[in-house]
């Protein structure tokens, strides 16, 4: 009886070894299993990048005007590697190699041989790479990471105004700068349109390349809210493919770019001359050439004699020009330059934006006065033109130039309404009957104004290396769009009879613009001003 209990208790003991042994060896697969699934990478397992989004949340969607999608979020996949791991690196080198495309050999085994603890084999595989590494079945130490990125379905139509995020998906330009500075969390609807948005970008295109410029700029902008309908640049960037940026392509001109903007200036200087009322349109100037100290002051063709207002505008006279400014004096004229908003950065989203350049007012001699109501002796951005200009063909209010829809955007009156009446009489002239007539489009009511600078370097100005430039309005009695164009240096070829100045570079440029928005905007040939029916 007694031997039977030993029996029996070597018996349980014998159970309970066997019992522990299988318990241990449960545990250990199931430890193993633990190290696969949270500590070790199988090759087909798809990782998720720490997501880099304030509080948690994705990035917001961009919309245009009408509700197109202009920026959102996507997947990719990337595929990276733990040299460390890898026991083999010249037979996996081999099989990646095979797999991704433009990847060669030789750069996989440099970073599948570099002993790190972690590379990028590739970042943003295509569909087909992806599908080939999972059905390839994988390599020990390599793996598949799936994370977020940012499309922008139309590449580099709107390059200068979204701007690109980085691969932490943070914006680093432009809107998707603002968006992350003001943090928002809620999809964003910009003032741009992207029907006007495609005709600009295709037209400034081709004069850019037609006229083999350095660069070329177009904004279009709505003069009675202030909205930017769109906006311009070449050269410019795919914002998908960040390889692709420079310094040069990256360079927003429209907000950044400060020039001598030339006789487009010329259109202030006699809003403040009317708004003053130091003329009227009865009003004659000698504009025979005339010195001021050293300097003579002269105009692109001689007109010399005694000339009225309209004449002196349409026919863009520098000399008529000058001679109004110094009847205005200088307070009053930087009292209005300040109105207009020319003497400070841009109050818009944007945040890459220039402060203008000028003499101050204490400094400001004769000469400088003289050059500054004709466009030069003062740098500005184009966007500032376009925010001076909003008031001149408006009415008189200012509105803030700004790339968001329905912003609370209260305008401000700066000039009178009979002011900028009498502006958009001479605006008219200019192209029914001066410098602007290349712009002109038969049966429609169109204004503007040109303008040829000639370019600074060093403190001297090369004749053979001008922007010329274009802003203009229509329809002219109620302008619902204002249009702003320029070419940096322009080449003189046989597209522009041989003529690189404004009238036969950016004017011409400006009427391809209109023609289009016209069958868009299907705008009555009907609706003209007052000046036109004269005619």
């Amino acid at each position: 009886m007694i031997l039977d209990i030993k029996k029996l208790n070597i018996l349980k003991v014998k159970i309970f070894c066997l019992i522990g042994i299988i318990l241990l060896f449960f545990a250990c697969i199931f430890i193993k299993l633990i190290i696969l699934i949270f500590l070790e990478k199988n090759p087909d397992q798809v990782l998720f990048s720490q997501k880099n989004f304030f509080s948690g949340d994705k990035r917001v969607n961009i919309f245009d005007r009408n509700h197109h999608l202009i920026a959102t979020n996507g997947v990719m996949f990337s595929i990276f590697a733990k040299p460390t791991k890898i026991e083999n690196p010249v037979l996996i080198a081999t099989k990646l190699s095979k797999i991704l495309l433009k990847e060669n050999f030789e750069t996989i085994y440099d970073k599948l041989n570099s002993q790190k603890d972690f590379v990028w084999i590739k970042k943003d595989i295509s569909n087909t790479e992806k599908e080939m590494f999972l059905n390839s079945g994988g390599a020990f130490g390599v793996y598949l990471e799936e994370s977020e990125k940012r499309i922008y379905p139309y590449n580099n139509l709107l390059s200068h105004v979204l701007g690109f995020v980085g691969t932490d998906m943070k914006g680093l330009s432009f809107i998707e700068r603002y968006i992350d500075e003001n943090e928002l969390k809620e999809d964003l609807t910009l003032s741009i349109d992207l029907r006007l948005q495609i005709i600009l970008y295709q037209e400034i295109e081709r004069a850019f390349l037609d006229f083999n410029a350095k660069s070329a700029t177009g904004i279009i902008a709505d003069p009675n809210t202030g909205e930017i309908l769109a906006l311009v640049n070449k050269p410019d960037f795919n914002p998908n493919i960040l390889k692709t940026l420079s310094p040069n392509n990256l360079f927003n001109t429209a907000t950044q770019g400060n020039i001598e903007i030339g006789s487009c200036m010329k259109s202030l200087t006699f809003a403040i001359a009317f708004d003053t009322q130091t003329i009227s349109n009865k009003n004659k100037y000698d504009i025979n050439r005339f010195k001021i100290g050293r300097h003579v002051i002269q105009d692109h063709k001689d007109m010399g004699g005694v000339r009225d207002v309209s004449f002196i505008f349409k026919n863009s006279s520098n000399i008529g020009t000058t001679k109004i400014a110094f009847d205005v004096g200088k307070e009053n004229f930087f009292d209005y330059l300040e109105k207009f908003g020319l003497l400070k950065k841009l109050d818009i989203e944007i945040l890459e934006k220039s402060a203008p350049t000028f003499r101050k007012l204490s400094d400001c001699k004769d000469i400088n006065l003289a050059t500054m109501s004709y466009g030069y002796g003062i740098t500005y951005s184009p966007m500032h033109l376009i925010n001076a200009y909003i008031p001149i063909i408006n009415g008189g209010i200012s509105h803030n130039v700004t790339f968001l829809k329905n912003k609370s955007n209260i305008g401000k009156n700066i000039l009178t309404n009979e002011t900028s009446k009498k502006m958009k009489e001479l605006l008219g002239l200019s192209v029914l009957e001066g410098t602007s007539g290349k712009a002109k489009i038969s049966g429609y009511s169109i204004g503007g104004k040109t303008g040829t600078a000639y370019k600074n370097f060093d403190g001297k100005y090369d004749s053979k290396k001008k922007i010329s430039s274009f802003i203009g309005m229509m329809p002219l009695e109620k302008p619902k769009y204002l249009l702003f164009v320029s070419l940096n240096e322009p080449k003189a070829n046989k597209n522009n009879n041989f003529i690189s100045s404004s009238s036969f570079t950016a004017a011409p440029l400006a009427k391809k613009i209109f023609e289009k928005i016209i069958i868009l905007d299907a705008i009555d040939s009907k609706e003209k001003c007052d000046l036109y029916k004269k005619k």
